[in-house]
């Protein structure tokens, strides 16, 4: 099994290669597995989703870049989910690893608890509405 990390490398389990990690998101998060899903979310939105690096530049002359980015991000997390499903497995990664991250929408909090468990999380994740934010309570 492969390690999530080794120093400042992350470990794509779609790759099957190592990429290096964001110093930010090192700051950010204290729970070294939220810091990888964010740091694959990065990954994927840059490495494995051709269509994001082509067309965020569009996205930022028309002051939208914030909210593609948000829509590039939830696919990536469930994409993540969905094709990374056994290594997240592995690493004991579950739904309340992805609501740490910022945006987390119920759709992909329900894919999260469905195919990796880790029951539902009691705190609010804020979710992107336009150029707005809105927070949303959790399920119950």
């Amino acid at each position: 099994m492969q390690p999530l990390f080794d120093g400042n490398l992350c470990f794509c389990p779609l790759c099957d290669d190592w990429f290096v990690g964001s110093d930010y998101l090192a700051s950010v998060f204290e729970n070294p597995r939220a810091l990888w899903v964010a740091n694959m979310v990065t990954h994927y939105r840059h490495r494995h989703v051709d269509y994001y690096n082509r067309h965020v530049g569009y996205a930022s002359w028309r002051g939208r870049y914030d909210e593609f980015k948000h829509l590039v991000n939830e696919r990536a997390k469930r994409q993540v989910i969905r094709k990374a499903r056994q290594f997240l497995r592995e690493h004991r990664i579950t739904a309340e690893h992805f609501a740490e991250l910022q945006g987390t929408t119920e759709e992909t909090m329900a894919l999260a608890s469905r195919m990796l468990g880790g029951g539902r999380p009691s705190r609010q994740v804020a979710v992107f509405v336009g150029m707005g934010q809105l927070t949303l309570e959790e399920w119950v």
